[in-house]
């Protein structure tokens, strides 16, 4: 028979893997298309845990098995801090970074942005800041989106040229 500690136990751990989720993105959607050179707004959403200072750092990586940073989009940006008073408390703020553009020649096809918090907590006093990673948000880069339609009307057209010419 479980005892009542273990049930206990086993009911909190799920409480304790939310309270240490990180920002997460809402804008762009998951599996969206971009393409080189297109400018990106994105939009987090991430805990109110009081004053102190809030800076994120939001980067771009290839694979999750190898989560390097390829793109910086920015690092130690500040982002508004929460609060602690009032009788009518947010529980999560939202934040939008804008005009990240595509690079050229960096990221793959499918690749994935990530938001990292870092929180120095006023309350807290002389406690070392902390930081929250928040889950990857999957994209797609692709060069066809911003190919020039006249252009690929012009190739369509070359290749039935060919084909009828080797009917021929």
């Amino acid at each position: 028979m479980i005892s009542r500690w273990s049930l206990l136990i086993a009911l909190l751990l799920p409480l304790l893997a939310l309270a240490q989720d990180g920002p997460r993105i809402v804008s762009p959607a998951s599996n969206q298309t971009f393409g080189p050179g297109d400018s990106v707004d994105i939009t987090f959403q991430y805990q109110n845990l009081g004053t102190g200072n809030y800076t994120v750092d939001i980067y771009a990586i290839n694979s999750l098995s190898n989560p390097v940073p390829v793109v910086n989009i920015t690092t130690a940006h500040d982002v508004p801090d929460g609060n602690s008073t009032g009788s009518q408390l947010e529980f999560y703020m939202n934040y939008t970074y804008s005009g990240w553009k595509i690079p050229h020649d960096t990221l793959n096809s499918t690749f994935w942005i990530v938001v990292n918090e870092h929180y120095a907590l006023s309350v807290v006093g002389n406690v070392p800041a902390s930081s929250v990673k928040g889950p990857a948000l999957l994209l797609h880069n692709s060069l066809g989106v911003n190919v020039n339609p006249s252009l690929s009307f012009a190739a369509l057209t070359i290749t039935a040229v060919a084909m009828v010419a080797m009917l021929l």
